[in-house]
């Protein structure tokens, strides 16, 4: 082997393993930004439901009506 084969070989794994660091930390903050995300959309949802709605019965009967 030669000298700048030598050389070459471990900027190569320093890329790649700077590539596999920076897609972690991408990967996590974005996942982060989705869960964020989806509190707020889950609190605006909330917001929007009548009051009647938000207090359901603990038992819920059923009926039967005729038609005819």
């Amino acid at each position: 082997m030669t000298g700048q084969t030598l050389r070459v070989k471990p900027l190569i794994v320093a890329c790649l393993a700077a590539a596999v660091v920076l897609s972690g930390i991408f990967f996590v903050t974005a996942r982060e930004r989705s869960t964020a995300n989806m509190k707020k959309i889950s609190a605006i949802q909330r917001a929007a439901m009548p009051a009647l709605d938000l207090q359901t019965p603990q038992k819920v009967d059923t009926a039967t009506f005729a038609m005819g």
